[in-house]
């Protein structure tokens, strides 16, 4: 036995009308589907609910006894979808990870953004290599990554390329501007850096080191895993530091912007194999957001 509400509701809706045609109708059905449905629930019960003759349908008596408890059903059922309806939904949930080295305020305005299309983040800072890793094992569902990287059976998304800051202890040539050309870069990077540890994201670090080498730039580079010690480094004159232009804040150190031909900082948006409907959004969402950042 396995009647459906489908066949309550034709059994109900013939026993009202006392027509089939009217019947289905009512119900939006065509007649054959209708008789159908109701032969099917009589196979199902075991028992005859309506007679159809020249003087027209009539009620059986096991009909008239079942049909009180079919309409009970029937209220019970609208009941239980009214009631389903105020009850407040599962509040949809994205894991997002990011790397340290994407500035706090992009970060701020994803989630904002995101939040505000009704869906919950889980946020967590990560390095670039366990992000990665974290998207292949199902236990984040969007990621943001410093580029390159190497994302095999991952989904990759739009890379975002952003100007980097310089920052100093003041003194330098340029306190405040911006350089544009390799001669400039020598002049204002004076001092080994102030970086991520390699193992976060090896294919990022080498490619800026390899870059700061080939402009005569390179004085060597510092491991931090934490970035207000970085800065503590920073701000006693052994080491400077590189960061996103638009988000750079620290008071009372050289702020100089590099033109983004010279340095590579860019970030890749990335998902699971398989990303969900809001995971693609949220991919979609945060690649406007530091789209936006990226243009300041």
């Amino acid at each position: 036995m396995g009647f459906s509400f489908r066949q309550l509701r034709v059994f109900a809706a013939a026993a009202q009308e006392l027509h089939f045609g009217n019947a289905a109708e009512t119900l939006g059905m065509q007649q054959p589907p209708f008789s159908q449905a109701l032969q099917k629930l009589e196979a199902d019960l075991g028992v005859r609910l309506l007679t159809r003759s020249a003087q027209g349908v009539a009620l059986t008596e096991q009909g008239a006894r079942l049909l009180p408890l079919t309409q009970q059903i029937l209220h019970l059922e609208e009941t239980l979808m009214e009631e389903a309806r105020r009850v407040p939904s599962v509040p949809r949930q994205i894991r997002f990870g990011c790397p340290p080295e994407l500035a706090r305020p992009i970060i701020f305005d994803i989630i904002s953004a995101v939040s505000a299309k009704g869906v919950s983040v889980e946020f967590t800072t990560r390095p670039t290599r366990q992000i990665i890793q974290d998207l292949r094992q199902g236990e984040l569902d969007v990621g943001v990554i410093t580029a390159p990287a190497v994302i095999t059976n991952l989904t990759p998304g739009p890379v975002v390329k952003f100007a980097v800051t310089l920052r100093s202890v003041p003194g330098t040539k340029y306190h405040y501007g911006s350089v544009s050309s390799a001669q400039e870069l020598r002049q204002v990077i004076d001092r080994p850096l102030a970086l991520a540890p390699r193992s976060s994201s090896p294919a990022f670090h080498d490619l800026l080191v390899d870059t700061l080498k080939q402009h005569g730039a390179f004085h060597g580079v510092s491991s931090f895993d934490d970035a207000d010690a970085a800065v503590a480094s920073v701000v006693q004159g052994k080491h400077q530091i590189l960061s996103i232009a638009a988000t750079s804040d620290q008071a009372g150190l050289a702020r100089i912007i590099i033109d983004p031909s010279l340095l590579p900082y860019r970030f890749q948006l990335v998902t699971g194999p398989t990303p969900s409907s809001d995971a693609s959004m949220v991919m979609t969402t945060a690649s406007a957001c530091m789209n936006e950042w990226a243009r300041k």
